[in-house]
């Protein structure tokens, strides 16, 4: 199972079951046995609960949905209990609807369970696997429906679109893949067969707009969905370049923002690179890794360079001998980075941060854990991670999506089982052990 943790967008692909002849019915399933609850001031260990994958959060924080390998549980936050869903076996983790609805996608077929009556009932039927970033409240979907493998993560196929409970639809794009949806409903799509190609923007209702026919490549939406990003560069494949994987690792020259309103802006990356670049959680700046050394070629002595777009320009921010990357945002001020000069030897690599103005510094020894929600398409939704590290003065989690902070009463020397993602101000970080379920009060 793959863990998502959002109340709002899904990014789902699941493959269809198919049999010849009447299927048998399916027997009841049996509802999982009640755990044992042991609280410790504010945390909670739930007994019981082997290997859970997700906690899914209501939009009010309220109650979630745990899931596990002994079956499905509604978690209300302040009766601290765990009470089992009967008949509850999602294939993917589900996505709060309402505060008391649920849905996920099994099998092509779109299902909704209402939490108080446990009564479920089907949204829609798309008959076969499909990517879709559906939200509540819908009444149409723009849907991908596979037609050849995934590729570098993106999952090609026909986008199409219609109503919801109706099988009349539109084909939108023969072939290309979603990348994910802004704040006001529109989906944004790569046309063609490969990751790169010309960008457009879908309504729901299924009309398109030219975004960028200048093929683009790494589209991310910003956290607040009010923004995006991508990156261009030659159509041509230089010969410096021949060896290197061009579809995955192009010599870029230019990034670009969009808001939807206004046109495109184009940023001068100041030659070709190969580059990566990230929001800031408040959509603010960008961060940018551009290294002369391209993928499957030797990088050795090539450098790389951390910069800083903001203000419609690029500002570098610190240069190193070899290949550097970028990693999450802590807060809106500065990065994670890795300097590829840093001796590690014997133990783990610590958590090093470059600020807006090029001061450097290690807010971990090297005691951290990371998570992230699951996701078929990382340059689109790489924001979606968390980070709790430890020190001296305590443990700290941090999101790359917010510049929210929050604090646990946790050592990680302790190894729990696997920390699992939730979204920015959920009131536990959940953490799964082979048996049990530990629940971490958050303090912001």
């Amino acid at each position: 199972m793959r863990r998502i943790a959002t109340a709002f967008a899904i990014v789902m692909m699941l493959a269809s079951g198919c049999s010849s002849g009447t299927p048998a019915p399916a027997a009841p399933a049996a509802a999982p046995t009640k755990p044992q609850v042991r609280a410790a001031g504010q945390d909670l260990e739930f007994v019981g609960v082997e290997n859970a994958s997700s906690v899914v959060w209501s939009p009010s924080g309220h109650r979630a949905v745990v899931q596990s390998d002994t079956g499905g549980y509604l978690l209300d936050v302040a009766a601290r209990s765990l009470t089992a869903l009967p008949a509850f076996t999602p294939a993917e983790p589900p996505t709060f609807w309402s505060e008391s609805e649920v849905v996920w996608l099994q099998d092509g077929r779109l299902q909704l369970r209402d939490l108080v009556s446990g009564q479920t009932r089907m949204l829609n039927d798309f008959g076969e696997s499909v990517t879709h970033f559906l939200r509540p409240g819908d009444t149409h979907y723009v849907v991908t429906r596979p037609n050849r493998a995934v590729e570098q993560g993106h999952p090609f196929g026909k986008i199409v679109a219609g109503a919801l409970n109706s099988k009349d639809e539109t084909v939108v794009i023969d072939t290309g893949y979603l990348v994910g949806r802004m704040a006001d409903g529109n989906l944004l799509a790569v046309e063609g067969p490969h990751p790169r190609g010309p960008l457009w923007s879908i309504a729901p209702s299924g009309e398109k707009q030219l975004v960028s026919q200048t093929p683009v490549s790494f589209v991310q939406i910003a956290p607040d969905g009010l923004h995006a990003l991508w990156l261009t560069g030659d159509s041509g494949k230089p010969p410096a370049q021949q060896d290197a994987d061009y579809a995955f690792d192009p010599p870029l020259t230019d990034l670009w923002t969009w808001d939807r309103t206004h046109p495109p802006v184009r940023i001068p990356l100041g030659g070709a690179f190969s580059a990566r670049a990230g929001f800031a959680p408040d959509g603010s700046r960008i961060a940018l890794a551009l290294n002369q050394g391209f993928a499957n070629t030797d990088t050795t002595g090539k450098p790389g360079t951390l910069a800083v777009a903001e203000g419609g320009k690029v500002r570098h921010l610190a240069t190193f001998a070899g290949r550097v990357r970028r990693g999450m945002w802590f807060g809106s001020t500065a990065f994670q980075f890795n300097d590829p000069n840093r001796d590690v030897t014997g133990g783990s690599s610590p958590i090093t941060l470059l600020n807006r103005t090029g001061k450097q510094e290690d807010v971990s020894a090297g005691q951290w854990y990371y998570a992230q929600r699951d996701q078929l398409i990382p340059d689109t939704v790489a924001w979606a991670q968390l980070i709790m590290h430890w020190r001296d003065d305590g443990t700290t989690v941090q999101w790359a999506d917010s510049d929210q902070t929050a604090h646990i009463n946790f050592n990680p020397n302790d190894h729990l089982g696997n920390l699992l993602y939730v979204p920015p101000k959920a009131p536990y970080l959940p953490i799964a052990g082979p048996d049990r379920l530990w629940l971490k009060w958050l303090t912001y």
